[in-house]
């Protein structure tokens, strides 16, 4: 009865606090092309900046401490989830039963002449907040909040702690793929004129047993409330793109629409400034019940570009319209913090070249198309040119891998490679 009473005693606070807000309106904000700019590269004391999260206004994330084996393996994740989302990827040891890890975070904000800022009113929503389908559960704690938002019904478990702060604990059951639509593993946190907030995020092991240690985190800065959440008009099965020859060629794929009407493809240089560059009316075809669209890009003025960003608008019926995931394409030819990788097929070994904007370190991870990772090598990189061998591979299976690269933290590219 006292863990009932409490449960309501934290939705009614959450109502009054909501209430309170209700004069403020959140900010919008987005999170993309982090910079390192202190500390080491994943490690405590490293402090990342996003530019321009609104006009006039950067966002600076502290990795304060890494706590029970946690590692950060990605600051940002381009190309997963969603664009304006801040996206880390978090590893925890796994096995066995009742480990924790997380990583603590301090957040701030500055104007681009390097004044502290802080917004009237903030709200951070956690996506996603789900397990692995096997031993692993995600969280998320915050202090400082002032209420928050949890739909109903919810996977998450709520726990008050001393000095303020609530921890949101999902259970092992998983979530495909990452959806603002799936309320059961969504919380929001608000804020009222804090100049930092503070948060954890991590994970606990609930059994014995295989597990997904790698867990991508999805934290949107905007505001998320329950009831205007909606069905999407859409479900996208796929979204990629190929390059050759400075020409891009888009392919998307549905399993469902509602009242959709068309598609915009926009583009940008720079992953904020997006423009329409067509409009797509007509699936190429329908395979049982699936639509299969898609779109080249041959402007003369992606000759001479290193790298281009895409996202679909998908504008329904009544005008109504959404965004898919931003994607991020490598032009061949280009390697600036681009990768090469060779040989493809590949047998043994692995030779891998990269320019590199700034000096410090990368990591290179041979992972299958499920997302395990078979093999890892970390490295000391310098500014230019840096090149990484990795052998003895022989002993893996044939099939296709992805080939990824971080740098300082970022991951910068994802290439298929084929172990022959």
């Amino acid at each position: 009865m006292k863990q009932i009473f409490t449960l309501s005693l934290l939705l009614l606070l959450s109502i009054i606090h909501h209430r309170s807000q209700a004069q403020c309106v959140a900010p919008s904000l987005r999170f993309v092309n982090p910079v390192l700019v202190a500390g080491t590269a994943l490690s405590e004391g490293a402090t990342y900046k996003f530019p321009n999260v609104a006009p006039g206004i950067d966002c600076y994330i502290k990795l304060e401490k890494l706590n029970g084996g946690a590692t950060l393996i990605s600051m940002e994740t381009p190309g997963q989830g969603y664009s304006d989302a801040w996206q880390p990827i978090i590893k925890g040891p796994g096995a066995p039963a009742g480990n924790k890890s997380w990583i603590d975070w301090e957040i701030s904000f500055k104007t681009t002449a390097g004044d502290k800022f802080h917004f009237p009113c903030l709200d951070i929503a956690a996506i996603d907040v789900d397990g692995d389908n096997s031993v692993t559960g995600e969280f998320i704690e915050s202090d400082g909040h002032t209420g928050y938002n949890l739909p109903n019904p919810s996977y998450l478990t709520l726990t008050e702690l001393p000095g303020g702060r609530l921890e949101a604990q999902a259970p092992i059951v998983n979530r495909p793929s990452i959806d603002t639509s799936a309320l059961d593993v969504r919380i929001t946190f608000l804020y009222q004129g804090k100049e930092k907030v503070k948060l954890k995020l991590g994970s606990r092991v609930f059994g014995d047993g295989p597990s997904a240690t790698e867990r991508l985190n999805c934290i949107y800065f905007k505001r998320l409330v329950m009831n205007n959440y909606f069905v999407l008009p859409v479900n996208y099965l796929s979204f990629d793109a190929m390059s050759a020859d400075s020409k891009i060629t888009l392919n998307w794929a549905t399993d469902m629409e509602v009242n959709n009407n068309h598609f915009e493809v926009e583009r940008s240089l720079d992953g904020i400034h997006f423009s329409m560059v067509a409009m797509v009316m007509d699936a190429l075809s329908v395979e049982k019940g699936n639509m299969f669209y898609g779109y080249r890009d041959q402007a003369p003025m992606l000759a001479g570009k290193s790298m281009v960003y895409y996202r679909l608008k998908q504008v329904d019926v009544k005008g109504d319209y959404n965004y898919s995931k931003t994607i991020l394409v490598k032009l061949q030819g280009s390697t600036r913090n681009g990768m090469q990788v060779a040989p493809n097929p590949f047998h043994e070994n692995l030779s891998i070249s990269f320019e590199a904007a700034h000096q410090g370190s990368a990591t290179f991870r041979l992972q299958t198309t499920s997302g395990q990772t078979m093999t890892s090598r970390n490295i000391t990189i310098s500014k230019g040119q840096n090149t990484l061998q990795v052998n003895s591979l022989g002993s893996l299976p044939r099939g296709i891998y992805i080939a990824q690269l971080v740098v300082n933290g970022i991951v910068i590219n994802n290439q298929k490679v084929i172990k022959g």
